[in-house]
This record gives structure tokens, sequence and C-alpha cells, in this order.
């Protein structure tokens, strides 16, 4: 168990809510349990402390920063920073960098995700968010090949990912 029932070793997990319900804010939570070896009260976790690779399509350092700090009294300078093990390594997308020629989107970063897996040794994973890796995945047909990829790559490193999305947008009417 990584995170209680919900999250074994070696599986695909998908953790996902409409926006603004706190999905990125409970990803790090249990990427920081991992990466401590601590479980989050009230769920058990079996797994020894280790890397957690988080891959953070969502918000800027910044944002981040200012996310797990709180800011001094000019309301300038982030200040009380929280303190991360550094087990726990958030990888930021550059926007600026071009995908190779010929190869999609999907493909660089399922490589991207792989040389990652390889520099670091870690096996689990988390990524925030879907809609990154794939902008249509509300359809099953648009879906199963990410799936399959990221299937392929836990099959291959025997890693554990967790995958955070946006639930549809729908008439709650």
């Amino acid at each position: 168990m990584l995170f209680g029932e919900f999250w074994f070793e070696h599986e695909l997990c998908i953790l996902f809510a409409d926006t603004n319900q706190g999905k990125s804010i409970l990803a790090v939570q249990i990427g920081n349990s991992i990466s401590r070896g601590e479980p989050i009260p009230g769920f058990k976790m079996e797994a020894q402390k280790q890397p957690v690779l988080y891959f953070d399509f969502e918000l800027s350092a910044k944002q981040f920063e200012g996310r797990y700090s709180t800011k001094n009294e000019e309301g300038k300078q982030f200040e009380n920073h929280y303190k991360w093990d550094k087990g726990l390594i958030r990888v930021e997308i550059n926007p600026h960098t071009d995908v190779p020629e010929g190869m999609s989107i999907e493909n660089y970063l399922n490589q991207s995700l792989e040389q990652s897996i390889s520099e670091t040794g870690s096996k689990v994973l988390i990524i925030d968010n879907l809609t990154y890796l794939k902008s249509d995945t509300e359809k099953s047909k648009d879906a199963a090949p990410l799936v399959k990829g990221l299937q392929s790559i836990i099959d291959k490193y025997e890693c554990s990912i967790l995958v955070l999305a946006h639930t549809p947008k729908r008439d709650l009417s």
C-alpha cells in the first residue's frame, strides 16, 4: 500500500474530481508521505521510504512556493517554507522545449518520464495532470493509448504511477 487501499505499488491510479477540489494538494501530500516513509494519518502505508517524482504540469515554481509558505508582513517575500524531504523531486515542464520532429507530444512525454525514472531510480511517479499529457481524454478511445503507454512504463520499470485528472464539465442543474 502506498496510500491505503486507494493505491498500491506497481499500479496505475487515477485521482479525478472537478477543478479546485484539492487533487493537487492531496497528491503532494501523498508524495511527501511516501518520500518521508510516513503514512498520512488514517491511511495505511506499507511501502518503504523512497524517492517520488512529482511531475507538476499545473504550477510554476513560484506558484508552488507560494502554496507551501507564507508571505512576510509586506506581502512581498515568501517565508516559513515547508521543509520537503529531499526524496520528493518536483519536475516542472519546460514550456519552451520543442518536441522533436516526427514525434508526438505523448511519445515525447513518455520518453521524458522514462528518462527521469532512469536518472533518479524513482519507482513512484505522480503526474499532475492528465490533461497536459493528452488534451482530449474524456472519451475512452482517446484516453486508452495514453493509459496503455503509462501501463507499459509501469511494467518496464516496476513503478507506480498516480495521475490526476479533471472530470468533464457538466451541467449540475
